[in-house]
């Protein structure tokens, strides 16, 4: 399950899960690429995160992104390293949270998302 920006590449901020361990890795890649949905792990950020997490995407004039992450109020993920968002082959960038199985044998699974908000920089400052 991840928080996605998606242009001619892409960046996610995504909860893997490893056994019984969900891990908070950053990904990169490239949509000319044969396999879009394995993405290459930029870097590891959180081992074992737990179950409630706020993604978060700063999203700043001129395409700059940050992703952060907080859980029970408290930040486990500071800010990335920034990253432009790209337009996209027949659109603009796009951003979205998505949910996705990388296990060809598992049926079912699911991410629950309470809400999805969006607010101009302005009012938070």
């Amino acid at each position: 399950s991840g928080l996605a920006v998606l242009g001619n590449r892409y960046f996610c901020l995504e909860i893997r899960k490893s056994g019984e361990r969900k891990d908070l890795v950053l990904l990169q890649s490239s949509l000319e690429e044969e396999r879009p949905d394995t993405g290459r792990i930029v870097c590891l950020l959180v081992r074992d995160c737990p179950d409630k997490i706020e993604l978060r995407l700063d999203f700043r004039p001129g395409g700059l992104c940050r992703f952060s992450a907080s859980a029970a109020g408290k930040v486990i993920c500071p800010p990335t390293a920034p990253f432009a968002a790209e337009k996209g082959r027949w659109v603009g960038g796009r951003i979205g949270m998505y949910a996705v199985s990388r296990d060809a044998d598992a049926m079912g699974g699911h991410t629950d998302i309470s809400s999805f908000e969006i607010t101009d920089i302005e009012e938070k400052n």
